[in-house]
């Protein structure tokens, strides 16, 4: 079934101008806004990662333990020359030195429920002798947030 992927991306890159990015333009989006090829066979479906399949139309096989990288940080894009494997640690690497890394810690964190602000105040009222308990539920977070926030400097 993968002979039709490669069928499929082959035709995408005909006639592409591969000195730029090439986005997949198939229907089939995955996780991360990676382009997917969906074939049904047999009542069974095969679903193949677009860039991984342009990579090993031009390349060959791809390593144990590595992943496919795009050097042009674009998810959808299959051209062969924007493509190299890696390590999972040498793709996360890259993220991080594109800044395409979101931070992890303090209020910066995108699941944070409390601002750099929230923070300050929370400090200032714990300071005045107000409970953790208290604060915590003005805030709606657990007390041990509260005591996190108390310990970190974030």
């Amino acid at each position: 079934m993968k002979y039709r992927a490669f069928q499929k991306i082959s035709e995408h890159l005909k006639g592409s101008d591969l000195s730029r990015c090439v986005p997949y333009q198939g229907g089939g989006v995955g996780k991360g806004g990676y382009g997917r090829l969906v074939f049904k066979w047999g009542g069974k479906s095969f679903s193949y990662a677009a860039h991984r399949v342009a990579y090993e139309l031009r390349n060959g096989e791809i390593p144990d333990g590595h992943v496919v990288r795009h050097k042009c940080h674009n998810p959808r894009c299959i051209n062969p020359r924007h493509l190299e494997t890696g390590t999972h640690a040498d793709n996360a690497k890259d993220r991080v030195d594109a800044g395409r890394s979101a931070p992890q810690k303090g209020a910066q964190n995108g699941n944070a429920k409390t601002t750099a602000e929230d923070r300050a105040t929370i400090r200032q009222r714990r300071a005045a002798g107000e409970t953790l308990r208290a604060i915590a539920a003005d805030y709606g977070i657990h007390l041990s947030t509260v005591y996190a926030i108390m310990k970190s400097k974030n």
